[in-house]
């Protein structure tokens, strides 16, 4: 995989941390401890130099946003769905459009022990075992 240089080269930055932008970030526990290994991984035996914490999380973010698949943005949704955040969008939606789902609609009749609407009776459809009768006029009248 080939990752643009020009992406990689702007968060090298000088040798001593600094870059030519800079932007704050707080991360989790075990994503800490993981940017950690992969630091000291890098640095050990690195004679030419050394790298930051920052540095290989930049590295790593911007190698990743190459990669991320729609099955990784479907975990991280998974993750991180917040059903209060659904209902609320869902209420924005019905408020602006003046429509509920009727699924939505059947579970609120449910919530509030309200029997479910009543279904309108299908149609049936003319079906090829149906007669199709003519009228026919007769003489007589």
């Amino acid at each position: 995989m080939d990752i643009n240089n020009n992406k990689i080269q702007k968060y090298r930055g000088t040798g001593d941390g600094k870059t030519d932008e800079q932007y704050r970030l707080t991360v989790a526990r075990d994503a800490e401890e993981a940017i950690t290994k992969i630091t000291e991984r890098v640095n050990s035996g690195f004679d030419a130099g050394q790298i930051t914490k920052s540095q290989a999380a930049s590295w790593a973010l911007i190698r990743q946003a190459e990669i991320l698949s729609d099955q990784d943005v479907r975990d991280i949704r998974s993750l991180h769905f917040d059903e209060v955040a659904m209902l609320e969008a869902l209420l924005k939606r019905a408020k602006q459009t003046g429509e509920l789902s009727a699924d939505l609609r059947a579970l609120l009749q449910k919530q509030m022990g309200l029997p479910a609407a009543p279904k309108k009776p299908t149609k049936k459809g003319l079906q090829e075992s149906l007669i199709n009768d003519e009228n026919r006029r007769s003489g007589e009248a």
